[in-house]
C-alpha cells in the first residue's frame, strides 16, 4: 500500500476461511491505524510531516497464518527554515548560533569556497554554530553559509564589520519592521525609541556600538509597516565623511557611488545601482547627517491606453472663454441613451449628468461611468447667457487603476511611464502633481488638459479621469493658478 504525504484512508478486502482474524500494527509504525469492519480493513495514515519516505507493516493473522501487507507514505516537503537570513559578527569576531526549524532527516551546512574565517560548529537539526575569527581590515567582509537537504537550499548572508566606524542600516528593501528589528539587534544595537502614536510618521531608533556614529533611525507612515521609507544617522566628526576616501571606500563596499552635489557642496549625493533610495550626506559645521531616502523605480510595464481616455465624449466639450459651444445637456442625454447608456438617478447636482455605460466585460478601456459638466449661471455668467447647460468639462472614470498608476512597495501611488509616453506623444505632455492627487497634462496651444486621479469606489480604488478647456498661455504661474482653479470647483 503506498499512501500520499496528506492524512487519508485505503481498504484491503480480507478473504480468509477462518471464522475470525485480525490485523495489527507493529508498534514502530505508529502514524498506521486500523479498523475491521465485516471483511474489510481499514488503513489509514497519519499526515507525514518529515522530510523522508516512511515505510511500514499491517500484520493479518487468521488462525495462526499470518500474512503481511507493506506500506509506504511519501515524504512532506521539506521544510528549512532558520531563525534569521542574515547573520553579523563585531569585527572581535565571536560565536553565534543559528536555529533552525526543519523535517529534514540529513542536513547540510556548508560555507563559501575560500572562507578562511568562519567555521561551523556544533551541527544538529536544531540549529548550528558559527565562529568567527577576529579581523584587522578596514572593510567589512562577507561570505555565504548554504543549509540544504535534498533538493531544499537556504543561502544565508553572513558578514563581519571591518575596523573602520561607519555604520549603515539594513539595505534590503523592501523590509517589514521585524526584519529591520532583528537586523539591529543582531548586531549589537540596542532600540531607544517608538512612535508616540501622535504623528504621521513612525521613527524607531537604534542606539549603535559607535561612538562616533551613535544611531540608526528608521521612518515608517504609521498607517504601514512594510517598508521603511527613509533613515538617518548622524556622525559627530564631519572629517570622517568630507572628503574622506576611507568613507568612499566604505559606500563602494556596499554598491553605492558618487552621484553628485547639492547646495554648493553641503550635501552630496550617492547611488546604488536597483536600490530605490538615494543616498545622501548633509554636512553641518562639525558633524554631518548620513541620509536614505526612498526613490520610486517602476517595477515593471504597465499597458496603458491605446485611444485618448473619453475620445467619443471628446466632441462635446466647449469652453466659454475660448469662444468653443459645448453640446446641450439635451444633446448629451440623446446620444448616451442612443449609446445605451443610463442616467445616474442618484446623482442630482445642478450642472452635472452622471451615465453608468452598458457593461463591457473584458476591455480595460471602457468607462465605468461617464461624466458631463455643464455651464451654470453665476455672479460671473448671467442667466439667459448662451453657454448655459451646455458641456464645459469631461469625466469617465475606469476600473483598472494601472491603466495610469503603480503602487510603489510604501504603499503610494505614482504614474506609469507608459501613460506619460502615451500622453506626451498625444500632445499632452506631463504638467504637474496637484494637491489632492491630481496630476496634470496639458496642451499650451490649445488649452486642453487632462486630469488624472486615484479615487476610491466601494472601497476599491479606481481611475478617474476629468478634460476641459483652459486659456492657452505661455505663463507658468498663470497655467497653474488657473489649473487649480478649475479642480476647486470640479465636483465627483
Amino acid at each position: 500500500m503506498t499512501f500520499a504525504k496528506e492524512a487519508s484512508e485505503q481498504t484491503v478486502t480480507i478473504s480468509t476461511n477462518r471464522d475470525t482474524w485480525m490485523a495489527f500494527s507493529p508498534q514502530e509504525a505508529s502514524w498506521i491505524t486500523l479498523r475491521q469492519e465485516g471483511n474489510t480493513l481499514h488503513v489509514k495514515a497519519e499526515a507525514n510531516e518529515m522530510g523522508r519516505e516512511r515505510t511500514g507493516a499491517v500484520i493479518v493473522n487468521a488462525g495462526g497464518t499470518q500474512r503481511r501487507i507493506s506500506v509506504r507514505q511519501s515524504a512532506a516537503d521539506i521544510l528549512l527554515q532558520p531563525e534569521t537570513m542574515q547573520i553579523s559578527f563585531f569585527r572581535e569576531g565571536g560565536r553565534k548560533t543559528v536555529s533552525l526549524k526543519t523535517n529534514a532527516a540529513d542536513l547540510r551546512v556548508d560555507l563559501a569556497p575560500g572562507t578562511d574565517w568562519l567555521t561551523v560548529e556544533s551541527q544538529s537539526r536544531d540549529g548550528f554554530t558559527l565562529v568567527a575569527k577576529p579581523t584587522t581590515e578596514k572593510l567589512r567582509r562577507t561570505t555565504k553559509v548554504t543549509i540544504a537537504s535534498g533538493n531544499s537550499v537556504q543561502e544565508l548572508a553572513v558578514e563581519q564589520e571591518g575596523s573602520l566606524p561607519y555604520v549603515l542600516p539594513l539595505l534590503t528593501f523592501p523590509a517589514r519592521l521585524g526584519e529591520v528589528m532583528q537586523y539591529e539587534q543582531g548586531r549589537g544595537h540596542i532600540m531607544v525609541r517608538v512612535p508616540d502614536g501622535f504623528s504621521s510618521n513612525a521613527s524607531y531608533r537604534f542606539m549603535t556600538r559607535s561612538k562616533l556614529i551613535p544611531y540608526i533611525e528608521y521612518q515608517y507612515s504609521q498607517d504601514n509597516d512594510e517598508v521603511y521609507y527613509a533613515t538617518r544617522t548622524q556622525c559627530t566628526d564631519i572629517s570622517l565623511v568630507k572628503d574622506n576616501p576611507d568613507f568612499e571606500a566604505f559606500l563602494l563596499e556596499y554598491g553605492f557611488t558618487r552621484d553628485h552635489e547639492e547646495k554648493a557642496g553641503k550635501v552630496v549625493v550617492y547611488t546604488k545601482k536597483d536600490f530605490p533610495a538615494l543616498l545622501s550626506v548633509v554636512f553641518g559645521t562639525d558633524d554631518a547627517s548620513i541620509r536614505t531616502v526612498y526613490l520610486a523605480i517602476q517595477d515593471k510595464a504597465y499597458p496603458t491606453f491605446t485611444k485618448l481616455p473619453m475620445h467619443r465624449q471628446d466632441a462635446f466639450l466647449g469652453s466659454r472663454p475660448l469662444g468653443k459651444l459645448g453640446a446641450s445637456q439635451d444633446e448629451v442625454r440623446a446620444q448616451e441613451k442612443a449609446w445605451k447608456s443610463s442616467l445616474d438617478t442618484k446623482i442630482s447636482e445642478p450642472g452635472y449628468d452622471r451615465f453608468i455605460p452598458e457593461s463591457t466585460t473584458g476591455d480595460r478601456e471602457a468607462e465605468l461611468l461617464r461624466g458631463y459638466f455643464y455651464t451654470t449661471a453665476d455672479a460671473e455668467i448671467p442667466e439667459g447667457d448662451p453657454y448655459i447647460n451646455h458641456v464645459q468639462g469631461l469625466q469617465a472614470a475606469y476600473a483598472d487603476l494601472s491603466l495610469a498608476f503603480w503602487r510603489d512597495p510604501v504603499g503610494k501611488l505614482h504614474l506609469t511611464r507608459e501613460v506619460m509616453e502615451f500622453m506626451a506623444a498625444a500632445g499632452f505632455p506631463f504638467y504637474g502633481t496637484f494637491p489632492g492627487g491630481n496630476e496634470a497634462f496639458f496642451n499650451k496651444k490649445t488649452g486642453k488638459a487632462y486630469i488624472f486621479t486615484p479615487v476610491k469606489e466601494g472601497g476599491k480604488s479606481i481611475l478617474e479621469i476629468q478634460c476641459y478647456y483652459d486659456k492657452p498661455s505661455a505663463d507658468a504661474s498663470a497655467i497653474r493658478s488657473s489649473l487649480e482653479r478649475h479642480l476647486s470647483r470640479r465636483k465627483k
